[in-house]
């Protein structure tokens, strides 16, 4: 399939205009069918400008067409251009989203991964090494090229590239990179999206901040050239490193809009006041209509001993008699080994689906125990046991205050989340009804 484009007549500022079309194009998820943007040789005042697009569709796909239209960037539908006809007419280089097209995606039969919310809390340290790290961060760039796609497609690349062995692991990984602001996921879990680009700043210093989402080689390059960078790895979970400026960058300045980077701000503090308590939370889960839980082995968690069995758990006439909790449904029988946790939220007479870790803590909760955290104002860290482990979009806010997964106290029963400010600890436990202590 040859590559066609688009074209329409821009007017302003070169930079402004590629700044409005790569980002409509990223927070459409539509980079991998929309690879490249092109200017007019010598653009400047009124110019030309060129949609590259790797679809079958005669028209831009997406309805992306009408978007940048209300954008005051009019494409010509009608009559698409080849690349020929174009040779002569615009710069050199590709004024680009990343080259979001250079990984190529091979297809690898996979077992099958099952439920993407499947997870256990068993937590086994990996060295953060440089080859780790390197497999982590070409997985980013597969998933920047990609886009978008299936859960299935997301385990089989951590199979190719070799960054998980089993399906557990890939659970993990899918976790670590939703942590990290690269990547989200349906609310069913059975699809995911690449996060835009976006610089996010430190809440503790918002003069400087860090890359998250979409990554590639050639924004690094590009970034490089502007600003100097500092390059973290992951200490105690294997993932892509973290990078951050090293230099500060004035609060009012959009430093990377021409190369559709978004402005993200402090992320961490925005989503702090922007997630709901608890049971708001709860109440946005996925809610499964129909269970056939004659079909499953269940068993119901409890703090100590883990899953146990359970058989006082049944539906009569549509109502759903039991015990409040989170629940393992298993099929051990049939030789598939699926398995599916989700939580009976016994007042609503619901099942529940989400996060694993989020599940647990609605269990903790339905069984009254003490959720509790430590914030320690000379390191800036707050401290959560491991046990305790916040629903992943908590626990997201957490990780974008420094771009880095949590690490591990001496006390390996804790979790360590650093350049936490003490206003950000206190909102979120406030919301999850976590008792803080503060030292």
């Amino acid at each position: 399939m040859e590559r066609k484009y688009f074209y329409a007549r821009a007017v302003g500022s070169p930079q402004d205009v590629l700044r409005k079309i790569t980002t409509t194009v990223v927070n459409a998820e539509l980079a991998a069918r929309i690879p490249l943007v092109k200017l007019e040789k010598n653009a400047r005042g009124q110019f030309y400008v060129f949609l590259g697009v790797d679809d079958e569709s005669p028209r831009i796909p997406g309805g992306l067409g009408r978007i940048l239209q209300r954008l005051g960037i009019r494409f010509d539908e009608e009559y698409p251009l080849k690349p020929g006809q174009i040779k002569g007419m615009v710069q050199r280089q590709d004024i680009r989203i990343h080259g979001f097209n250079s990984l190529q995606y091979r297809r690898l039969e996979y077992a099958d991964p099952g439920d993407p919310f499947e997870q256990s809390d068993a937590w086994q340290p990996q060295e953060a090494s440089p080859e780790v790290c390197a497999r982590s961060e070409r997985l980013l760039h597969w998933v920047s090229a990609r886009g978008e796609g299936t859960w299935e497609a997301f385990a089989q690349a951590c199979a190719i590239l070799r960054v998980a062995d089993d399906r557990q692991e890939a659970r993990s990984v899918f976790r670590r990179f939703n942590l990290l602001g690269h990547i989200d996921r349906s609310s069913d879990g059975s699809r995911w999206a690449a996060s835009p680009a976006a610089l996010v700043r430190f809440p503790d210093d918002p003069a400087s901040g860090f890359l998250t989402g979409q990554r590639t080689e050639s924004l690094i390059r590009v970034f490089e050239e502007r600003w100097s960078l500092n390059e973290k790895r992951q200490t105690h979970y294997p993932g892509p490193p973290r990078i951050a400026l090293g230099s500060s960058l004035p609060r009012d300045t959009n430093g990377g809009a021409d190369l559709g980077v978004v402005e993200a701000g402090s992320t961490s503090i925005q989503l702090a006041h922007l997630l709901p308590d608890l049971n708001g939370w709860k109440d946005s889960l996925h809610s499964i209509p129909k269970l056939p839980i004659a079909a499953y082995d269940v068993k119901r968690w409890q703090r100590q001993g883990g899953f146990q069995a359970c058989d006082t758990l049944y539906e009569q006439n549509g109502i759903w008699h039991g015990e409040l909790g989170m629940y393992r449904l298993g099929r051990d029988g049939d030789g598939s080994s699926r398995t599916m946790t989700l939580f009976f939220d016994e007042p609503f007479n619901r099942w529940l689906r989400g996060d694993w870790y989020g599940l647990r803590f609605l269990a903790l909760e339905a069984d009254q125990e003490k959720v509790e955290a430590i914030h320690d104002s000379d390191s800036g860290e707050l401290l959560i046991p491991a046990s305790q482990r916040w629903p992943l979009l908590y626990e997201r806010a957490l990780t974008l205050a420094s771009g880095l997964l949590p690490g591990r106290t001496a006390n390996p029963e804790w979790l360590s989340y650093p350049r936490i400010p003490l206003d950000l600890a206190r909102t979120l436990c406030r919301k999850l009804n976590v008792d803080l202590l503060e030292k």
